[in-house]
C-alpha cells in the first residue's frame, strides 16, 4: 500500500472517530410569562423577536416576565429541569435536523395546568408553549418562550 493511500485511510478513520466522540448539545434562552387580555403591553425584558413572535401567534394583549434564563445546555436525549417563578419546566434535545433545526420535546408544568409539546424550530428563531388557565376564551396564559442555537 502507498503512503498516500495509508495517509488517506487513516485521516478518514480520525475524522469518523472525532466525530463520534463529540457530544450533541445547544443552548437555549427560556423566557417564563404570564399572559392575559389586559391593556398592559409588552414588558421592556422580553427580547423584541420573542414579543413579535407571541404578537403575530397568539391572540393576547399583555405579557409579563415572571423569569428568564439565559444559558441552558440541553445535551441529546437528556432531560434538563428549568425551575421557573410559578411551575417548571423538562426540556430535553431530541435531535438536529438538517443542522439548523432543532428538536425538542418540552413538559411544562405550569401555574395550574400543563402543557407538552415537540416543537421544531430553526435555530435562533423562537417558539411558545402556553398552558392556558380554562378553556375560556379570555382565560389567562403561562407562556414559555424558548429559542436554541
Amino acid at each position: 500500500m502507498s503512503r498516500l493511500a495509508f495517509a488517506s485511510i487513516l485521516l478518514v478513520a480520525l475524522a469518523s472517530t472525532s466525530a463520534i466522540a463529540q457530544p450533541v448539545s445547544v443552548t437555549c434562552e427560556v423566557y417564563e410569562l404570564w399572559a392575559s387580555h389586559d391593556k398592559g403591553g409588552m414588558d421592556s425584558g422580553i427580547p423584541k423577536q420573542l414579543g413579535n413572535r407571541l404578537n403575530n401567534d397568539l391572540k393576547f394583549t399583555q405579557y409579563k416576565l415572571l423569569s428568564s434564563k439565559k444559558d441552558v445546555k440541553l445535551d441529546k436525549k437528556k432531560a434538563e429541569a428549568v425551575k421557573l417563578a410559578k411551575g417548571s419546566a423538562k426540556l430535553e434535545l431530541v435531535e438536529i435536523v438538517d443542522k439548523n433545526q432543532i428538536r425538542l420535546n418540552v413538559d411544562f408544568a405550569a401555574a395550574t395546568k400543563g402543557a407538552k409539546a415537540n416543537p421544531t424550530l430553526a435555530a435562533a428563531d423562537w417558539i411558545a408553549v402556553v398552558a392556558k388557565q380554562s378553556s375560556a376564551a379570555t382565560a389567562d396564559a403561562h407562556v414559555l418562550g424558548l429559542s436554541c442555537k
